[in-house]
């Protein structure tokens, strides 16, 4: 698998004003979380769009309506897309990750990869060790649900 870029991306993707950050802001009716532009580190002359959803609740059409931001985004630009989805709610049962439907023998499936918030609090020492910044984002997100009774990153209990 091609590494994207963590540092030096061009200056675009900061620029949350740039017109590929929403497609659909003339339609007021659809917003992705957030759509950025990114290059490869091994120089190859192409450009990916990433999609990431965070969704902090249940939504009974979540998985069609990704598949429709994922469609929407490629029609508009014509390059490829990686819908990211994020879980912050607190059902452990709901875990939608593709969307799909057959009709007169004409398939289409969609399938995305999903991060539960919840399965990442399981391990809460591995948290609290973890020099990523996004480990206490997911701390702070857990306490801040309730979700959690344990030690928070500084020992002490709660």
């Amino acid at each position: 698998m091609r590494q994207i870029c963590s540092t030096g991306c061009p200056k675009t993707m900061t620029e949350p004003s740039t017109s590929f950050d929403s497609p659909w802001k003339e339609l007021g009716q659809r917003f992705v979380d957030k759509l950025v532009k990114v290059y490869l580190k091994d120089g190859e002359e192409t450009w990916i769009l990433i999609h990431l959803e965070i969704q902090s609740q249940y939504e009974s059409q979540f998985a069609e309506r990704i598949y429709v931001y994922n469609y929407r985004i490629f029609d508009k630009y014509r390059r490829r897309v990686a819908s990211f989805i994020v879980l912050g709610d607190e059902n452990t049962n709901w875990r939608p990750s593709e969307f799909g439907y057959e009709i007169f023998g004409c398939q289409v499936n969609f399938s995305f990869p999903v991060v539960k918030l919840l399965d990442l609090g399981q391990d809460w020492e591995a948290l609290v060790n973890n020099r990523n910044p996004f480990a206490t984002v997911v701390m702070a997100h857990l306490k801040a649900r309730g979700i959690t009774d344990r030690k928070d990153w500084n020992g002490n209990c709660h």
